[in-house]
């Protein structure tokens, strides 16, 4: 049995760029995993859409050939039709060595799993089924239906592997899916983190199990053959005599506590030059919401700088952005952020700020836009203005910069105010740089100054507990007397969760 807290995919496409060349792609990554001494025994196909079983008759062979016949091939990471076909098709039968399917129980990725299914196509092929993807759901209000997922996976669909994702969420509280996993750490300048329910629930199994050991069917099944009672499950070794029972009851339990570091807030002002970091690293405090930025030696002057270094649009899974990267808290709202950028290319780059609410795909974040284009052209989103008194060109260094005071946004490029607009749709927020497509362009000097009202003053926005970020207080009757009840609800955006909170001096 396979119990692992974190989702070991591997996206593919069949479509889009051709097949064969994503064969090479992958036969290239195993390559690359080899090199940095890691060990990949499984691939998978294109996550969640579907599958060409042609396709996996040819990667198999390709990785025959390539001496990487180690690798197992994991079909089709979506539901049972991947078992269905194995059934009708000996080569991709052949070809693949387990059946992976995502959510097998109750509801999906939001589900209580009180229950799991498989086919009886898919246990007759006598291949091992796993839930190649699990999760996605709060880390303590999500542990009863990750535990029941382990061991009502078994007793009911002949699960023995599961995959949850993530180990732990070390993203920021505005990103999707921010309290999922093990634990959170949604403030890394501080070292805050908090341990979830799911660590417990988890910890009743890893411990006492090991991949190759075999569930005992005459040893497993529901406690007083009821649902509402509990389950448990028995594993023996494949090695030895020992083995392990484990019981799941609905009455839930935990051990312990744990003391983290208080959460606190980062800045303003902040500023990087980057010369402290290595070359090929992550900068600090820089988090990449799309593309990949790391510390290079800078174009035409010496020392380093942060450059976004995919060159090429990634194969999507769904409607993804440009790159950018952000960094701060979303609470920031009246502040400059700066940065030197040069163009390495024909094309637009940008300064974000006021990055708060981010939805999936990625190109659906609220944020205001600074845009400026190798010809001359820029402009500001999410309201704008254009102009042309400015030509940036490629090859050289310019210094941009993007200002927030209360209402009214401007523009600075070259030492000069070139626009400004009044917009107040995305009040507090994030800053940071990003390119229209996924160029080369490199950015130094990225630094955060706090404007008038930005200490001591009010910024506008939700209000959100540190031990689950993805609850927001709620206003839930819409009153404004006072005296009037609140609550702590599902973050949703709505009026009656934004609060005039004041920030920290």
């Amino acid at each position: 049995m396979w119990v692992l807290a974190l989702l070991a995919a591997l996206l593919a496409a069949v479509a889009g760029p051709a097949p064969t060349a994503i064969i090479d792609r992958l036969i290239s990554w195993l390559g690359c995993v080899e090199r940095h001494g890691l060990n990949s025994g499984y691939l998978g196909g294109w996550n969640e859409r579907g599958h060409d079983a042609d396709w996996y008759v040819r990667l198999r062979s390709a990785l025959n050939s390539a001496g990487c016949s180690s690798a197992q091939l994991v079909g089709n990471d979506s539901g049972w039709s991947g078992a269905d076909d194995m059934a009708n098709n000996p080569a991709f039968n052949d070809a693949a060595s387990t059946i992976g399917v995502h959510y097998s129980c109750d509801g999906g990725d939001d589900g209580d799993a009180r229950s799991c299914q498989s086919t009886q196509t898919g246990r007759d092929l006598g291949k091992p089924l796993r839930d190649s993807e699990n999760g996605s759901q709060d880390m303590n209000t999500g542990a009863p239906a990750l535990i029941w997922a382990i061991t009502r996976g078994y007793i009911d669909a002949r699960m023995t592997g599961y995959f949850n994702r993530p180990l732990l969420a070390a993203v920021h509280p505005n990103v999707p899916f921010s309290t999922v996993g093990l634990a959170t750490a949604g403030s890394p300048r501080s070292g805050h983190h908090a341990i979830g329910s799911s660590t417990w629930a988890t910890a009743q199994v890893t411990p006492f199990t090991r991949p190759g050991w075999k569930f005992i069917d005459s040893a497993a099944g529901r406690l007083g053959g009821s649902e509402s009672h509990g389950s448990y499950v028995t594993i023996r070794s494949n090695t030895g005599s020992d083995y392990s029972t484990i019981l799941e009851t609905t009455t839930g339990q935990g051990k312990g506590t744990a003391t983290a570091s208080a959460a606190h807030s980062l800045g303003p002002p902040r500023s990087d030059d980057f010369e402290a970091d290595a070359d090929g690293t992550e900068a600090t405090y820089l988090s990449d919401m799309q593309g990949s930025s790391e510390v290079q030696p800078r174009t035409g002057r010496p020392g380093r700088c942060v450059q976004q270094v995919a060159p090429v649009k990634p194969i999507e899974w769904q409607d993804d952005s440009d790159s950018y990267a952000l960094i701060g808290d979303t609470g920031w709202s009246n502040y400059t952020v700066s940065s030197d950028v040069l163009l390495r290319s024909a094309g637009t780059t940008e300064l974000l700020g006021r990055a708060n609410t981010q939805l999936r795909p990625r190109s659906h974040v609220n944020a205001h836009y600074f845009r400026i284009r190798d010809t001359g052209r820029w402009w500001i989103e999410k309201t704008h203005t254009d102009g042309s008194n400015h030509t940036p060109g490629t090859g050289e260094w310019h210094d941009l910069a993007l200002t927030f005071q209360d209402s009214t946004i401007s523009a600075r490029t070259g030492g000069r105010q070139i626009g400004s607009v009044t917009d107040t749709s995305f009040q507090p927020g994030q800053a940071g740089p990003g390119i229209q497509g996924y160029r080369t362009d490199q950015f130094d000097n990225l630094s955060i100054t706090a404007g008038p009202g930005s200490a001591g003053g009010v910024a506008t926005g939700q209000v959100t507990p540190a031990l689950n970020t993805a609850k927001c207080l709620d206003d839930y009757t819409d009153p404004t007397a006072a005296g009037a009840a609140l609550d702590i609800w599902d973050c949703n955006g709505g009026a009656n969760q934004r609060w005039n909170v004041p920030s920290a001096s």
